[in-house]
């Protein structure tokens, strides 16, 4: 047994272990029916006790602790300058690090500094790269050569997504421990906000388009999945709903032609064309699509999928259809978000 389903063993039989009375009674009221029961996935047993289709009976707080409670293996970081060899970087919940992969998928670096439960990722314009940590309650910020250069931690709960717009503002989506929670935008290398916005929802995925406008995706209380749009930007916090039916919301992107590329867990991977009201096609084949991320030319899609064997799926954009699946012998134990490199080329 590897290590990744060692964790969902032990993650089972300590949820039957812990869940007593008092647990029970914390994570009562949710108000959500049998039918909403089967998302798979470590990330929906650890981040939901009210918002998940998917319930375990133990407070997240308890998860947590299971989860990132010990120390993780950790390789010794060699700092290279990834812009010369990155193709993508893999946050790992099982090794506490993020990944690196050269262009032949080949492990090139691990970054540990600063982290604590690595969840989605993101690399800027200049190759600076962001990692949401959701144990960690921040987002810290590295340089090409792999160093930690800043931390953003105001607002924030457990932080699980972060993007970087044109202006180098910093945006983060929130989970909050299932509840409703916010995205946040900072000015780069600051952690003073410029604007904290209530979302409600418990919140997924974070992007923001070549007009400023800001898009979150997330789920609500019912357990039922939303994308929601700010228009402009987040000054004034002023956000419409969109009406794009999807199962259970993970990350999301933006493709070149404007198109929102959304995890729907529960499956596979939607891609939403303007004006956002439809789900155009659907990308399948993975048991728990989390984050995403493209390479450059749009012809190609990386899925963090930690429920499968595979890990990272590999697929052709848009049609789907599989080129590669990374995993253990990339150097990945459990991977949770993906980060291309190759888009700033």
């Amino acid at each position: 047994m590897d290590r990744r389903n060692s964790v969902r063993t032990n993650l089972t039989l300590a949820a039957a272990a812990l869940s007593g009375a008092a647990l029970l009674a914390a994570c009562s009221g949710n108000g959500l029916t049998g039918m909403q029961s089967a998302v798979p996935g470590v990330q929906s047993q650890l981040r939901n006790s009210q918002f998940a289709p998917e319930r375990t009976g133990v407070a997240p707080q308890y998860l947590q602790m299971l989860r990132f409670g010990q120390a993780p293996y950790v390789r010794p970081d060699t700092h290279p300058d990834v812009s010369k060899l990155a193709d993508i970087a893999v946050s790992d919940w099982g090794s506490g690090a993020v990944e690196v992969l050269n262009p032949s998928y080949k492990l090139a670096e691990t970054i540990t500094d600063g982290l604590n439960g690595p969840d989605g990722d993101y690399y800027d314009a200049k190759g600076n790269l962001y990692v949401a940590d959701y144990a960690g309650v921040n987002v810290t910020e590295y340089s090409k050569t792999g160093k930690l250069t800043h931390t953003y931690s105001v607002d924030l709960l457990d932080p699980v997504n972060v993007t970087v717009d044109k202006k180098n503002h910093v945006f983060v989506a929130d989970y909050a421990s299932g509840q409703p929670s916010v995205v946040v935008e900072y000015p780069q290398g600051r952690d003073n906000p410029i604007a904290s916005c209530s979302t409600k929802l418990a919140n997924e995925g974070v992007v923001v388009d070549s007009k400023g406008d800001v898009f979150v995706s997330g789920n609500n209380s019912n357990g039922t999945a939303n994308i929601i749009e700010y228009k402009g930007g987040l000054k004034g916090c002023k956000a419409t709903m969109l009406k794009v039916p999807l199962g259970y919301a993970g990350g999301l992107q933006l493709d070149a032609k404007q198109n929102l590329v959304v995890c729907d867990q529960t499956i596979g991977v939607d891609i939403v064309p303007p004006p956002y009201k439809s789900v155009g096609s659907t990308i399948k084949g993975g048991q728990d699509s989390f984050h995403v991320a493209l390479d450059a030319a749009n012809t190609t899609i990386f899925i963090a999928d930690p429920s499968s064997d595979a890990d990272v799926l590999v697929d052709k954009y848009p049609s789907g259809g599989r080129i590669a699946t990374l995993g253990s012998k990339n150097g990945l134990t459990d991977p949770s978000g993906v980060a291309t490199y190759s888009t700033l080329k």
